[in-house]
């Protein structure tokens, strides 16, 4: 059994496989070393190495560069030992014969087999028995370039880089060396990662965050472009039509008791769940490495940009840019959503060309719950309507401009460099029934912009006109022979003499 034991040891030497289930490993044997039948220094004896299965000869080589065959039989030196290297990609079998027996060997001190890397992996394997999963009891630890699983795959515990970030000091790196292979079982092949708060009791034990990656460009001479994540979606042209294609999809889910609501003033409620969340800037400013040092402006939160240029009659452009759903937002009970929350002074411009803003459209109100409702038929405000340009309308039927409101002055001014000139419309008199109240009146303001008089009112239920001063009229040529202050009719116009 010596001999037995001492063949399938070598052949595991032979066959260069290592087990790294600890940070050290027994070294093989650099040169082969047999015995005889007695255990004795086996000086002469012969090796003959043929192909696996047969008698046909096999050659094998004196180091590892395989480019001297030894001869075949391999004779052992006064210490009973030879350089045996082997074809990694063949197989062979091995007869070990003493010095004196002839070619081919009639009397072998021992035969082995189909030798190979293959065998001799699956034979240590199988003396070993299976591995314990990694992540569970010792030895827990290996080193793999390509870790394959077909259906589940529990890893538990860390799987480590080979070397870890060190910038900056609170960054923990989980990364992988080589692939990571997952092939669901509904067809889709994906890396997947998961965090539950439950499980951190690490350093940062106040957050839980699956993934994490960070880029740093910190190269001087340096003209590309650089990503911290970066993907591409093709629809091929084969592909079935009906079927949607995302480039990023995230699901949110609040099953907890709390509905935050944030706002531009209060942008981290407690209890908050969002979909996206973009911060300007890296922690807080001087946290103690360079790179998180205050930094400056960001060109753009999010951008939306054409990556191609197309080819004559076709387009590579979005159809559209945001899109908020009717079901997304909640308008229940009649509930106003905000689609899209700003701070007071942030604007939607309106660009005519690069660096040229057209239009641009912000409120720079302190205060107040003013509102814009679009109707079918009406552009309605809650508070004044102030005008740098002219109103236009293509309206062909009436009114134009329409001011409605329950109570109170429903009127338009007319201003010059902001002070009140003019305001015209109906007053604040209370309607009470039989056409009463809401009389339409004409006043003049002063210099400063205060009032002066009404210089024209008209009562609504009656149509009676009244001036606050008298009424001025220029000298027609067909008052001549009538007394002062005739009003007469002169081609259906009326005229009133001085």
């Amino acid at each position: 059994m010596r001999f037995g034991v001492a063949a399938v040891a070598a052949l595991f030497l032979l066959s260069g496989v290592r087990v790294e289930a600890q940070t050290t490993s027994l070294s093989p044997l650099p040169i082969q070393h047999f015995v005889d039948n007695n255990g004795n220094l086996c000086i002469g004896c012969k090796l003959f190495t043929y192909q696996a299965g047969t008698t046909t000869k096999q050659a094998t080589y004196t180091d590892s560069t395989g480019g001297t065959p030894n001869t075949n039989p391999v004779v052992m030196n006064a210490r009973g030992e030879a350089n045996v290297w082997l074809d990694p990609t063949l197989s062979y079998k091995f007869v070990l014969s003493p010095s004196t027996d002839s070619d081919p060997p009639t009397d072998p001190i021992w035969t082995v087999d189909q030798i190979s890397e293959a065998v001799a992996s699956a034979q240590l394997t199988a003396a070993l028995a299976s591995p314990p999963p990694i992540g569970s009891t010792a030895p827990n630890t290996g080193a793999f370039t390509t870790l394959s699983a077909t259906g589940a795959a529990a890893l538990a515990g860390q799987i480590t880089a080979g070397s870890a970030l060190t910038w900056p000091s609170t960054l923990y790196n989980i990364g992988l060396v080589g692939a990571l292979d997952v092939t669901d079982p509904r067809g889709v092949s994906a890396i997947v990662s998961s965090a539950r708060s439950s499980d951190n009791t690490g350093l940062v034990s106040a957050h839980a965050i699956t993934n994490v990656a960070l880029v740093v460009h910190d190269k001087a001479s340096f003209t590309g472009g650089v990503w911290d994540n970066y993907w591409q979606v093709v629809k091929a042209s084969g592909a079935d039509n009906a079927s949607n294609v995302y480039g990023l999809e995230g699901s949110v889910l609040n099953l907890s008791s709390t509905v935050a609501t944030a706002d531009p003033y209060t942008d981290n409620p407690s209890g908050g769940i969002y979909g996206i969340r973009l911060d300007a800037g890296i922690g807080s400013c001087g946290h103690g490495s360079p790179e998180l040092a205050c930094g400056n402006d960001s060109t753009a939160a999010i951008q939306i940009v054409q990556n191609s240029i197309p080819a004559s009659g076709n387009s590579t452009s979005f159809r559209s840019g945001i899109i908020i759903a009717g079901s997304a937002l909640d308008t229940l009970a009649g509930r106003v959503a905000p689609g899209l929350a700003m701070p007071q002074n942030v604007a939607v411009d309106w660009y005519s060309a690069a660096s040229n803003i057209a239009w641009q459209m912000w409120s720079s109100a302190s205060g107040g719950n003013n509102t814009i409702e679009l109707t079918n038929t009406s552009f309605n405000l809650s508070s004044n309507l102030g005008l740098a340009g002219a109103l236009t309308t293509t309206s062909t039927s009436g009114p134009q401009i329409s001011i409605n409101t329950a109570v109170g002055f429903r009127q338009i001014g007319v201003f010059t460099s902001g002070l009140l000139r003019w305001q015209f419309g109906a007053n604040a008199v209370a309607e009470s029934g039989t056409n009463a109240g809401s009389n339409f009146e004409i006043d003049a303001y002063d210099d400063s912009g205060s009032f002066l008089s009404s210089p024209l009112k008209i009562t609504r239920s009656t149509g009676d006109a009244t001036f606050a001063a008298g009424i001025v009229a220029s000298l027609p040529t067909s008052c001549s022979g009538k007394p002062s202050g005739a009003f007469w009719n002169n081609s259906g116009v009326v005229n009133l003499c001085p």
